[in-house]
C-alpha cells in the first residue's frame, strides 16, 4: 500500500486525542483540548479539510498597514505572533513561517520593516498555491533584490548571488547544476533591480543574448529561468524532501520523497493540494512521524499557550521566542535556521524552562488564568487534566505516577504546568 495512502483508523489505531493533537501541532502550531475533542468528533477526513480553510479565529491581514507604518521590526515580530497565536488560517500561518526559512531573508541586511513586512504577506498570499507563482513572486520581491545584491546584477557584469541561491537553496538543491548553469541564469536575471521599495524592470540594464541553461539555448528571461528550474527533475524531489522534512521527519527516506515528489507533479506543483494528500495520510499518521521532531522556539511558546487555550501578549511572547534562538525576520544566513537539535543548548533549555515558569506572570498577560485552567482537584484528576492539555496524556505509566506525585507536592497550578511542559515529551513536536 502506498505511503501516501490515506489514513483510515480502526478499533487498533483510532483517531484519537494524540492523532488530533499531532495534526494540530504540526499544521497548525497546536489546539486547545476542546479544539482537540472537535476534530475527533468529525473524523479524520474532516479534521484534516479544516487545516485548509478558515475556521475560529480573527483575519488579521487588515491590521498589516498599521503596523507597518510603525517602522518597528520588533512590532512586526510581534505580529507574526499574534497570527500564528490567533489567526482563522493557521495552516497558512504554519506555511509562511516554513516559507521564511526557506527563502532566508534578513532585516539585518534589508533594513527595511515594510519591505520586510510585504515579503511575508506574500507568504501568506502564496504558500499554499503553485510553487511556479511563488518562486516567480520571490524572484520580484523587493526584501530579497535587495538580500541577495540583484540591484548589482547588469549586463556585463552579472551578479550570480540570487541564481545561485535560487537553484542551491530554493528549487534544485547541489549537484543538480552547473556553474555554467549559474554563470546563464545570472544574465537572464540582469536588470531586475528597484525603484524606490518596488520591483523594477529596468530594460537598459537587461542582457538579451542567447544563454544556455540546463542543456536549452534561447534568450532567456529571468522568468523564462523560473519556468525551466521549478519544472527541472530535481525540484519534486527537493521541495518534496523539504516538506516532509517540516510536516513529518527531519530525516525522511528515499522512498516517501520519492512518493511525495510523485503527488507533488502530479499536483502541478500546487503545494496545498500536496500537502492535503501527506496530511491525510498513513504516513504522516504513522509512528515513525508521531513526536519526531523538536520544537523550535514559535513551536514551544506559541504551542504551549494554544494547547492550555489561552491568549498572551504577542510582544512578551516574541521576546521570548528570539531569546530561545529564532529571531523572526532575522534568518541567520542564507539557509535559514538549522532547526532540530540545534533549537535545545544549555542557554536556550534554560529561556524554555523560565518561560514555562514565568507564563502566568504579569508579563505576558496570559488568560484564563492558571486556576481557570487547572482547578483544584485531587491530585491524580490535576495530574490526569495537566497530561490532557499539554500531552494529549500520551506518557508511559512511569512518567504519569511521577507527575501524580509532583501533583500531591505542588499546589500552585503554573508549577504543575511548568513540570510537565519541561518533560522530554514537552519538546517534541
Amino acid at each position: 500500500m502506498s505511503l501516501l495512502a490515506p489514513y483510515e483508523p480502526t478499533a487498533e489505531d483510532p483517531f484519537d486525542l494524540r492523532k488530533a493533537g499531532h495534526l494540530l501541532r504540526r499544521a497548525a502550531f497546536g489546539g486547545s483540548l476542546r479544539e482537540r475533542r472537535a476534530l475527533i468528533r468529525v473524523g479524520v477526513e474532516k479534521a484534516v479539510d479544516r487545516m485548509f480553510v478558515p475556521g475560529d479565529g480573527e483575519d488579521l491581514d487588515g491590521y498589516l498597514p498599521d503596523v507597518l507604518a510603525l517602522g518597528e521590526i520588533g512590532q512586526l515580530r510581534a505580529y507574526r505572533v499574534w497570527r500564528a497565536l490567533d489567526s482563522s488560517t493557521r495552516l497558512r500561518e504554519k506555511m509562511s513561517l516554513f516559507w521564511h526559512g526557506h527563502f532566508a531573508t534578513s532585516n539585518q541586511k534589508v533594513k527595511n520593516t515594510r519591505m520586510m513586512g510585504r515579503q511575508l504577506a506574500l507568504f501568506d498570499q502564496l504558500g499554499l498555491g503553485r510553487f511556479d507563482d511563488l518562486v516567480l513572486a520571490v524572484s520580484r520581491d523587493p526584501a530579497m533584490v535587495r538580500w541577495l545584491d540583484s540591484e548589482t546584477n547588469v549586463r556585463g557584469e552579472a551578479n550570480e548571488n540570487y541564481a545561485r541561491e535560487l537553484f542551491e537553496l530554493f528549487t534544485l538543491g547541489e549537484g543538480n547544476y552547473t556553474e555554467r548553469d549559474v554563470q546563464q541564469a545570472a544574465r537572464s536575471f540582469t536588470g531586475w533591480h528597484l525603484r524606490g521599495e518596488e520591483f523594477v524592470f529596468k530594460r537598459a540594464y537587461h542582457d538579451d543574448g542567447d544563454k544556455t541553461l540546463f542543456g536549452e539555448t534561447g534568450q532567456f528571461s529571468g522568468e523564462d529561468v523560473v519556468a525551466m528550474t521549478v519544472r527541472h527533475p530535481a525540484s519534486a524531489a527537493f521541495i518534496a524532501k523539504r516538506l516532509l522534512v517540516y510536516f513529518v521527519h527531519p530525516e525522511p527516506t528515499r522512498e516517501e520523497v520519492e512518493a511525495l515528489a510523485a503527488t507533488y507533479t502530479e499536483q502541478d506543483r500546487h503545494v496545498g493540494r500536496t500537502l492535503r494528500v501527506l496530511l491525510g495520510s498513513r504516513l504522516f499518521f504513522s509512528a515513525r512521524a508521531y513526536r519526531s521532531k523538536i520544537k523550535s522556539p514559535v513551536d514551544f511558546v506559541v504551542g504551549l499557550v494554544r494547547c492550555l487555550g489561552g491568549r498572551a501578549s504577542p510582544n512578551s511572547l516574541s521576546e521570548a521566542i528570539t531569546q530561545m534562538g529564532q529571531a523572526l525576520l532575522e534568518p541567520p544566513n542564507v539557509a535559514g535556521w538549522k532547526d532540530e537539535r540545534s533549537w535545545i543548548t544549555s542557554a536556550t533549555w534554560l529561556v524554555r524552562s523560565n518561560f514555562a515558569a514565568t507564563l502566568f506572570s504579569p508579563r505576558f498577560k496570559m488568560s484564563p488564568t492558571r486556576e481557570e485552567i487547572l482547578p483544584p482537584d485531587s491530585p491524580e484528576g490535576r495530574a490526569r487534566r495537566v497530561l490532557e492539555l499539554l500531552l494529549d496524556s500520551d506518557v508511559s505509566v512511569e512518567t504519569r505516577r511521577k507527575v501524580e506525585r509532583f501533583a500531591a507536592d505542588e499546589e500552585d497550578p503554573a508549577g504543575l504546568i511548568h513540570a510537565v511542559q519541561c518533560l522530554p515529551e514537552g519538546q517534541m513536536l
